[in-house]
């Protein structure tokens, strides 16, 4: 079973990167980047789990590069890819913002999938936090994106492959380091205790609730790709289906993770409308 949905998941992270080729102005300059990206990932995952021990995969894993399932290697594009294209409204007249509110959008892909899946026993950590995924786990998520993310808005990287290319395989993964690091030995190390679950789900709503009040109040969702917002459809489903049939006691978690869903919901509703509304 664990085979036919890592089998699944690749098919539809490669399925989803070809789609994404075919609206680039230059396809195969895009699917080069998406390997060098993937390839990073694999460098930044495998080095931070022989050298930290945080966490580990499961073995009930099939498809393995060493560490790391060959799955977490083929979708790491497709999360920075979505993530852009979600904010890319921002990077013309904000780049700044628009780099961090991507970056932002990954950090909360991971609050979304690293507690499910840790819950259905795809991976564990070996320090507390939010459902036993620590708070350094998620700013891994960030950095890497931010890091990557930026250096894709470069204007070196929109002509021909060239030597700068090689900096997107390197920076993420000593940037990341770095940063983790700074962050672990500054704060995190210090502060590291479980959080209670009653709280979490109490923030995540009320972070629910303020993202939806600032996306119907800025009609955000009419300048979105109705594509990308469609294609995360599946993505989400298979996180839930996997909460509702691999948990123990789904109904915390459940509560948690159903408050994702909103804000999404409002981003689609907005691409339905006809006219747009104001608080």
């Amino acid at each position: 079973m664990m085979l036919l949905l890592e089998l699944t998941g690749i098919f539809f992270g490669i399925f989803i990167l070809f789609d994404y080729a075919t609206q680039a102005p230059r396809p195969a300059r895009l699917l080069a980047r998406a390997a060098i990206i993937s390839a990073s990932a694999w460098i930044a995952e495998e080095s931070c789990i022989l050298l930290y021990r945080f966490y580990d995969y499961h073995p009930g894993w099939n498809l393995f590069l060493d560490q790391v399932p060959l799955l977490i290697i083929v979708i790491w594009p497709v999360i920075i890819f979505s993530a852009m294209d979600l904010t890319s409204p921002l990077h013309g007249a904000h780049p700044g913002k628009g780099l961090l509110a991507g970056a932002a959008v990954v950090a909360a892909d991971a609050l979304f999938i690293e507690p499910l899946s840790v819950s259905a026993g795809l991976w564990s950590w070996r320090l507390p936090g939010v459902f036993n995924v620590p708070p350094i786990g998620i700013l891994g998520w960030f950095f890497f994106a931010l890091l990557c993310m930026r250096l894709l808005g470069d204007n070196r990287l929109k002509g021909p492959l060239n030597a700068y290319d090689l900096r997107l395989l390197v920076i993420p993964v000593v940037g990341t380091h770095f940063l983790l690091l700074l962050s672990w030995w500054g704060a995190l190390r210090w502060i590291n205790f479980p959080l209670p679950v009653p709280a979490v789900i109490g923030v995540a709503w009320g972070v629910s609730f303020l993202m939806m009040v600032g996306i119907y109040k800025k009609q955000t969702g009419r300048g979105l790709n109705k594509r990308t917002l469609l294609l995360r459809i599946p993505a989400v489903l298979f996180f839930l289906v996997l909460l509702m049939v691999q948990t123990a006691d789904p109904l915390p978690l459940a509560l948690y993770a159903v408050a994702f869903v909103p804000p999404y919901v409002m981003l689609m509703v907005q691409q339905y409308r006809g006219r747009t509304h104001t608080l």
